[in-house]
């Protein structure tokens, strides 16, 4: 109590002003619309990501304060409280604390830059002082919430991508906390919470596999997508409060109903209306051994390269001539070579690719660049080969499998 105390020394209207503005950035408003512009408008599988994040989050927040029932300091000797409409439940985490710290460490993680890790944690730390300037939090409240949210923005990313949670059906495993939060959590929200990561767990595979929406394109199509989806999800939840009694299977049916709105029936209708042609439908082909590209001087004369089998370019520029090709085969020239890198796995991009046909190569460097993997890409008359280091290949094939890009082997020597 002695930080609230201490903070309140500082009480003047422009600070209530100023900390009531900054607790707004925990609350929950902000965070749905920050999961709805990574689902909807952005990138879906980050946007699964994080929306796990936050349920899991929330559901622990809430269970948390159900076990603890430490009450608010309101009403507590020499404490003033303001903005009291923003604190429901029990004390013990903050709430707004651990919602901003998740939602705002989650979002440094994706940018992966310097500034991003600071002005997150400036923002944290704001939004912690607002909840003890207004008198609705203690400092273990919102020193505990920052650290939840923290760990959750750390853990549950990781642990989606090591359990292949958008992979086939094992979404469903989420099924399991869904429930237990809503059996045992304790309270409405737990219920809600509940059902929400219950729709999620079903309707993601079944997503991914028959719907497989793709939120990528312009700045006005994302806009449209995340309004609509936005403004079509809070149709849903008023219709079924209107319609179902107040009851806690009534709430936990509420949402799951709500979330498979949410992630199967708007995903759908996005689909429908920002799909201006027929989905673009791409294989590609891992060929075998190992690739390099190595640099010439202007001009060097390459003896029986066009007898080499698998693939081989050679490329002369007034500056280079560079070669790609199996670095087993290289191997010979590499006396003559002024610069080579080595270790590649080389992708084909199957069929042949009518020259009218736009954002190909942008669709699958696109997937990998939100993964941080490098490419190479070159073109023939027929079709496009991708360059990734080796040591990225498996998870550059994981990277196009999961946005439904079917990968394969090449059997032939």
């Amino acid at each position: 109590m002695q930080a609230v105390l201490w903070l309140q020394q500082f009480i003047n209207p422009a600070l209530d002003v100023i900390f009531i503005g900054v607790s707004k950035l925990g609350e929950e408003m902000l965070v749905i619309l920050l999961a709805a512009f990574f689902l909807w408008g952005y990138e879906k599988r980050t946007g699964y990501k994080l929306v796990f994040t936050l349920l899991v989050s929330a559901g622990l927040n809430t269970a948390v304060k159900n076990i603890f029932r430490v009450p608010r300091p309101i009403g507590a000797p020499g404490v003033r409280s303001i903005y009291t409409e923003s604190a429901g439940g029990y004390s013990f985490p903050s709430g707004h604390t651990q919602s901003a710290a998740v939602a705002y460490t989650f979002l440094a993680g994706r940018i992966a830059k310097r500034w991003a890790w600071i002005v997150a944690a400036g923002l944290i730390v704001l939004v912690a002082i607002s909840r003890m300037y207004l008198g609705l939090h203690t400092l273990q409240d919102v020193l505990c919430g920052a650290a939840l949210g923290i760990l959750c923005a750390l853990i549950c990313p990781w642990l989606f991508d090591k359990a292949k949670l958008d992979r086939g059906w094992r979404g469903l495993w989420l099924m399991l906390p869904g429930g237990a939060l809503a059996l045992f959590g304790g309270g409405h929200t737990a219920i809600q919470l509940g059902g929400l990561l219950f729709a999620l767990a079903f309707c993601m595979p079944i997503e991914m596999k028959w719907i497989d929406y793709n939120c990528q394109g312009a700045g006005l199509r994302r806009l449209v997508a995340v309004a609509c989806g936005l403004a079509a999800a809070f149709v849903i939840k008023a219709g079924l409060k209107a319609v179902l009694p107040d009851a806690p299977l009534s709430a936990f049916i509420q949402y799951v109903a709500m979330g498979t709105g949410v992630f199967l029936g708007i995903p759908y209708l996005i689909h429908r209306m920002t799909s201006g042609s027929k989905r673009m439908s791409l294989e590609l082909t891992q060929q075998q051994g190992e690739y390099a590209v190595a640099r010439f001087a202007p001009g060097t004369a390459l003896e029986g390269l066009q007898a080499l089998p698998g693939f081989v370019s050679v490329t002369h520029t007034e500056a280079e001539t560079s070669v790609v090709c199996r670095q087993d085969f290289l191997r010979q020239l590499t006396s003559a070579s002024q610069a080579v890198e080595h270790d590649f796995t080389l992708f084909k991009i199957d069929g042949v690719l009518d020259f009218g046909l736009v954002g190909i190569l942008s669709k699958l460097t696109g997937i990998l660049a939100r993964q941080h993997i490098p490419v190479f890409a070159l073109s023939t008359y027929d079709t496009d080969y991708l360059l990734v280091p080796e040591k990225w290949a498996e998870l550059a094939v994981e990277a196009w499998i999961v946005e439904g890009i079917a990968v394969k082997k090449d059997e032939q020597a």
